[in-house]
């Protein structure tokens, strides 16, 4: 497969579009930085204003957006029709999913746009759906970009309320089911502030750029790009894809806990016994592959979603704390 340049994406929540000045710094992102395809979050843009809005912002560029989940669009994508097209495959309160088409060589790959929410259970809805769609798109090439509300490590802000530490888990468990790494980036660590200064300056790491496993063994070189927040107080997120890579094989993962599941040995006695006619070269080759291929099916149907079910455990866990038998309450 031949290398050649990408586009360049971008995703940036600019707290409502609805003035001239936050449209006209939306241009300049595009224009100076050759941004083809972009999620714009939060532009606070009711549905009535919405033709208008796109107009004098994007000009002749189509935009699909959410406002059938949120009244207000909190997630708008725009893209140039000259160059790529964006089919939607779904759009939820909280991301719009689509195909990415370029044009020029046909080649294509999935997008998500994140905006999570506020609310850390309103999130383990995002959570889900990212956790779904890693599965969807485990063969195809994939990044995620946008405002999740959530970071991943402790050093992810400064100052502040430390609450938030409680739900730090969520967000890296979803990555570590989905096997999802940030994509390589540069410019401004910290994405968002409370724009105040001194003692009284919050500054967090909540805006950035997923990957699944394809798109890293694709584009390997590719990088995200944090600039200054100009008129937001979120700096814009550019995700310059490079050139393509000769595909990479991802390595098989053993999982030392497969082993101590009841159906294992049955897995792996009934893949290695089947008939394999050859040499005995082709005949160990061959096993093993059927092996492999056996116990990723068996991760896959038995643990595929096992975050998910964390998630549903603690969530009934809680439920069960809050019920009080008889005797607790006292009645008998």
């Amino acid at each position: 497969m031949p290398s050649r340049p990408m586009i360049k994406l971008a995703s940036w929540n600019v707290r409502v579009l609805n003035s001239p000045l936050k449209q006209k710094e939306v241009r300049h992102l595009i224009s100076s930085n050759k941004i083809e395809l972009c999620g714009i979050l939060e532009t606070r843009v009711r549905e009535p204003n919405f033709e208008i809005t796109k107009s004098l912002t994007f000009g002749g560029w189509d935009v699909i957006h959410n406002y059938v989940c949120c009244p207000n669009g909190r997630i708008w994508v725009p893209w140039n029709p000259s160059l790529v097209r964006f089919e939607d495959m779904q759009s939820t309160t909280q991301a719009i999913h689509g195909k990415v088409v370029i044009l020029e060589s046909n080649y294509s790959f999935v997008c998500s746009f994140v905006y999570g929410s506020n609310g850390p259970l309103e999130r383990k809805e995002l959570w889900r759906d990212l956790m779904g769609k890693a599965q969807d798109f485990e063969e195809i090439l994939w990044v995620i970009m946008g405002d999740f509300n959530a970071m991943r490590f402790g050093h992810e802000k400064i100052w502040g309320s430390y609450r938030w530490r409680n739900y730090v888990s969520d967000l890296n468990n979803m990555c570590n089911e989905t096997r999802l790494e940030d994509l390589r980036f540069m410019g401004n660590f910290f994405t968002w502030s409370n724009m105040r200064e001194g003692e009284y300056r919050i500054t967090t790491k909540i805006d950035r750029a997923l990957m699944n496993e394809k798109w890293g063994s694709v584009f390997g070189n590719s990088i995200a790009n944090f600039l200054p927040p100009s008129i937001s107080d979120h700096s814009p997120c550019i995700v310059e894809c490079g050139v393509m890579s000769p595909p990479r094989k991802i390595p098989f993962r053993f999982f030392n806990f497969w082993a101590h599941h009841e159906c294992f040995i049955s897995i792996v006695s009934k893949a290695w016994e089947e008939e394999v006619r050859g040499t005995p070269m082709y005949q160990l080759v061959t096993k093993l592959k059927r092996v492999k291929e056996a116990l990723k099916f068996f991760n896959k149907r038995e643990f595929g979603n096992i975050s998910v079910r964390v998630i549903e455990a603690r969530e009934n866990l809680l439920r069960v704390r809050h019920f009080k038998t008889p005797l607790q309450s006292g009645i008998l």
